[in-house]
């Protein structure tokens, strides 16, 4: 919560004792007396202290209008203020305080405060009664109003000073919010350089203002972009995006705190200002590189948001707005897995005498939480209360613990050692250019590179073509540089609407190349690639125009060239507006945590149940099993997909019939998390319908009112989730009766492996859907599938629509899939 003005204490009036020699006993019917005493003697204290004449060095405050001489500040850290008001009958300001204000014989009222807190205040003039900014001051926005501050020049204000550096830019943009039907304001910090380099992308960190404030905050008050400018300049960060939006905080009135909810403002960063940074500038766009940080009540939205958010968030950063502790993680290993860094700061005049605002135990908590293996950061910055100064200086510590391991910074490395040293490329330019092969065993099996490398001076471009068993794809190749014998370049893929990047970085001898293959933070190989053909041979554009991927003219970010074919269009009617958001006038059913005993994994596993509204013992209901996909877990459809609503939103339009639904964690392993190495977990995937079948379902039927015959399960899922919904629902058609793939993964079987007997098959399934969108870089998985259950006459529903690998295409399969099943059988 910003404050509207500074609680800086003044030089404080001794404290009276309240026993010994200098006060002398007074009987009991003297204390009103004896009080009205005491209440003189400090009055005249009072008196004294404001009658020491300031010192007298003023010099207008650096918030001035250009041209006003007022307010003046001096080295004490007084303010004194000149209005001119001649027909008033008193003046004053806002502090507390502050001198009485004399009228001149020029009709100008002149005061000054107590001693201020370095850094910026608010404040208002008083005349005669009503609250007025200053017309002297510059207007900022703050206590929910447009209105006058003042900054007091600080002793360490050259951290964010304006100084002789490259200075990155503040951009303001305007982004379209679905849910809330408005067209919403951010600004966005870009670094030094960024308009100069086009191929290099930045971490991004949200950043959000206190209670009272809005996105002007950061930018204008707290001096993000010089902080960071000047930081860049000393080497003492990486270079990252900031984005500063306004959180919704002051919405609720004052005294209305206690109503504010933050649902609204979760959708709209999460769910439409992420994606649109990501889609507008150049990020990095995945968990690693995601931080988010906020003051006051903009860290209490941090904290809320980030521990509900993990998979979106690494960073996070709260800035007197209260703390975590080891109670507020219900999962502390696979937090410390997705987390790199906890940073909780607050002014040393908030948590004097242990008591923070709204703090908790912020330092023991910082303690407990390293204790546990986080990386947990405390800071105190000295001399502070509530108020930007401290905001600043937490800024400036939280920076450089950020994103130390980015991508953005190794390509930054990189760069500025190539520029270094733009010498000897003569030497190599005949055995760099060219066809390289090279295979390896990988985390997900044996892969096939093919490596078309064209260079250009110090610069490389080309192509990669890979093979994975019989899946293939091309990516452009990036970033490549050549240093002497030293080479690097980079490939980038799109994975569950998430780009990652493969950082090859190595040498070259002769014909041979030795390379180490980053791929983000999952994996890393040591491989060598060998010169196959001369330069002549490399070919960087496909020499038939009717190649893979020309006719579409586009390319999937991830799983090679986009083709479409006259079959791969939409088949089931546009999804209704509102058709995923909650509406409160229908009944809503329930999700709850449970876990089950796995004996095929051999501990406690958990998954999340949906029952419908009206849940009851007395009748019995079909179960859909719904699986996630690679980096997620039995958190990810309810955190990005929201079954719940569309369910509920469903059965109370009476299109689907009340079910109830299984998310499970797929990964069946004992440490079921994710974590940094979420491909190296695949073979996981592929164990788990032994969980599945033998330990989960006996456990909801034994738990639940569930109907347990065929025809009344189905299962379903997305990406890897889709690729195990086919493998198992196809391979086990004695057990479900209903299968649905969305956007399948690679770790789908073959065809001809899914579907052996397709008579068999049509006689036993009621309903089997695939579907992808037409941008998704993975459709062609889908594709050959519906290619073969084409030909052998195999009864399907093949859907494509006009989305990526990503939850918009997850949604509504799930939506259409949800009214199809546990009815008559659709063809």
């Amino acid at each position: 919560m910003a404050r509207g003005q500074a609680a800086a204490p003044d030089q404080r009036l001794p404290i009276l004792p309240t026993s010994g020699s200098d006060i002398p006993t007074i009987p009991q019917m003297n204390t009103k007396l004896s009080l009205l005493n005491l209440s003189l003697i400090a009055a005249c204290r009072l008196c004294l202290a404001q009658g020491t004449p300031p010192a007298d060095d003023w010099k207008p405050a650096p918030t001035n209008q250009n041209g006003k001489e007022y307010p003046q500040v001096n080295s004490e850290g007084r303010v004194r203020f000149r209005i001119v008001a001649p027909q008033a009958q008193s003046v004053g300001v806002s502090f507390k305080d502050s001198s009485t204000f004399t009228k001149g014989d020029d009709g100008a009222w002149v005061g000054y405060t107590r001693p201020l807190d370095d850094g910026f205040h608010y404040y208002t003039i008083k005349i005669d009664g009503a609250e007025v900014p200053d017309p002297n001051s510059r207007y900022f926005f703050g206590a929910n109003r447009w209105g006058s501050g003042v900054e007091v020049p600080a002793k360490d204000q050259d951290f964010y000073a304006l100084k002789n550096v490259p200075h990155g830019q503040l951009r303001e943009i305007h982004f379209f919010s679905k849910s809330t039907n408005s067209v919403r304001h951010a600004f966005v910090y870009t670094p030094p350089g960024y308009d100069q380099d086009l191929e290099k992308r930045y971490p991004v960190l949200y950043l959000q203002h206190g209670w009272g404030e809005n996105e002007y905050g950061w930018g204008v008050q707290g001096f993000a972009p010089l902080i960071l400018d000047n930081l860049l300049a000393e080497g003492k960060t990486k270079p990252f995006i900031i984005v500063m939006t306004y959180g919704m905080t002051n919405d609720t009135q004052p005294g209305g705190i206690r109503n504010f909810d933050i649902k609204t403002f979760e959708t709209v960063l999460v769910d439409e200002l992420i994606p649109y940074t990501d889609s507008n500038f150049r990020t990095l766009p995945d968990q690693p590189n995601r931080a988010m940080a906020g003051l006051s009540m903009g860290g209490m939205e941090t904290k809320t948001i980030t521990l509900k958010h993990p998979e979106k968030f690494s960073h996070i950063g709260l800035f007197s707005g209260g703390s975590i502790s080891p109670g507020d993680i219900p999962d502390m290993s696979a937090f410390k897995q997705a987390n790199k860094l906890v940073f909780v700061s607050y002014g040393s005049r908030e948590v004097d005498g242990k008591n923070p605002r709204r703090g908790g135990e912020p330092e023991g908590n910082a303690e407990a939480l390293k204790e546990a293996g986080v990386n947990s950061h405390y800071y105190v910055s000295p001399e502070t209360a509530h108020e930007w100064q401290t905001w600043r200086r937490s800024l400036h510590e939280f920076a450089p613990l950020i994103f130390k391991t980015s991508d953005a910074a190794k390509t930054s490395a990189s760069k500025a050692a190539n520029e270094t040293s733009p010498i000897a490329f003569k030497e190599n330019k005949e055995t760099i250019s060219g066809v390289w092969k090279t295979e390896f065993d990988s985390q997900i099996g044996l892969q096939k590179y093919t490596y078309l490398l064209k260079r250009d001076g110090n610069n490389l471009s080309g192509k990669a073509n890979s093979e994975i068993g019989d899946r293939k794809r091309e990516a452009e190749l990036k970033e490549g540089k050549v240093d002497g014998d030293k080479v690097s370049f980079v490939e980038t893929m799109e994975f569950q609407g998430n780009e990652i990047r493969i950082a090859y970085t190595g040498t070259i001898s002769g014909n041979e190349m030795k390379l180490t293959r980053e791929v983000g933070d999952f994996a890393k190989e040591e491989i060598v690639a060998k010169r196959e053909a001369a330069p002549a041979a490399a070919q960087t554009e496909p020499a038939n125009p009717e190649a893979a991927g020309a006719r579409a003219g586009r390319r999937g970010a991830f799983g090679g060239p986009i083709t479409l074919g006259p079959d791969d269009k939409r088949v089931v009617p546009d999804e209704p507006a509102g058709f995923d958001k909650k509406r409160d006038s229908i009944p809503h059913g329930k999700v709850e945590m449970v876990e089950y005993d796995s004996k095929s994994v051999g501990n406690q596993r958990k998954a999340q149940v949906y029952t419908p509204p009206g849940y009851s013992s007395a009748t019995t209901y079909p179960v859909l099993y719904l699986l996630h996909g690679i980096g997620g877990d039995e958190h990810e459809w309810v955190n990005g997909g929201h079954p719940e609503t569309i369910l509920d939103n469903l059965i109370a339009d009476k299109k689907a019939v009340p079910m109830i639904i299984v998310m499970p964690n797929g990964r069946a392993q004992a440490d079921d998390r994710p974590g940094p190495n979420a491909m190296g977990t695949a073979p996981a995937f592929g164990n788990f319908d032994k969980d599945l079948l033998g330990d989960l379902i006996p456990f909801i039927q034994s738990t639940y009112s569930v109907r347990t015959d065929r025809e009344s399960r189905a299962l379903a899922g997305l990406s890897m989730g889709g690729g195990q919904s086919l493998n198992f629902g196809l391979g086990h058609l004695d057990t479900f009766a209903w299968v649905g793939g969305f956007s399948s993964a690679p770790n789908t079987k073959p065809a001809a492996e899914l579907v052996p007997d397709a008579a068999a098959a049509t006689k036993q399934l009621k309903l089997l859907w695939v579907s992808a969108g037409n941008k998704d870089g993975l459709i062609r998985i889908s594709q050959d599938l519906h290619g073969y259950l084409k030909e052998k006459n195999v009864p399907h529903v093949w859907h494509v629509d006009d989305h990526g690998h990503d939850f918009q295409h997850w949604k509504k399969a799930l939506y259409n899939f949800a009214q199809l099943i546990f009815k008559p059988a659709t063809n």
